[in-house]
Formats: C-alpha cells, sequence, structure tokens
C-alpha cells in the first residue's frame, strides 16, 4: 500500500487510504507503538470494499515524513 502524507498541527503523518469513492468511512486507529500497518489485513479483505479505508500513523510511530 502507498503512504501518503498529511500536515496537521505542523507535523508530517503518514496515511494509507483505499476506496475514496465510497460514502462510508472506516478511520482505523492503531494501539501504542504500533502502525497503520497494523491495519493491513483489513485493507485487503474484499469484506471492506464497500467502504472508503483510512489508517494513519499516530506521531512518532510508523511511517513520518522526514
Amino acid at each position: 500500500m502507498e503512504t501518503k502524507f498529511i500536515e496537521a498541527g505542523g507535523i508530517q503523518v503518514g496515511y494509507m487510504e483505499k476506496n475514496r469513492e465510497q460514502e462510508q468511512l472506516v478511520f482505523f486507529i492503531h494501539g501504542n507503538s504500533g502502525s497503520k500497518r497494523t491495519w493491513i489485513k483489513q485493507f485487503k479483505d474484499p469484506l471492506f470494499d464497500p467502504f472508503h479505508l483510512v489508517a494513519f500513523d499516530i506521531p512518532g510511530c510508523g511511517n513520518l515524513a522526514d
């Protein structure tokens, strides 16, 4: 999955997104010391195809921009 970046509060945060055209949103938030990669299986599962999926890296975890 491709990592995209958004700036929030002056910090660049990595996130991944799928099915942007879908109306209903499922927003995934990982736990402490995790990353957006925690949700890879859900992003690949056809069960979630009807939903717009977004998973981000909490600042200090996962893929952060330099």
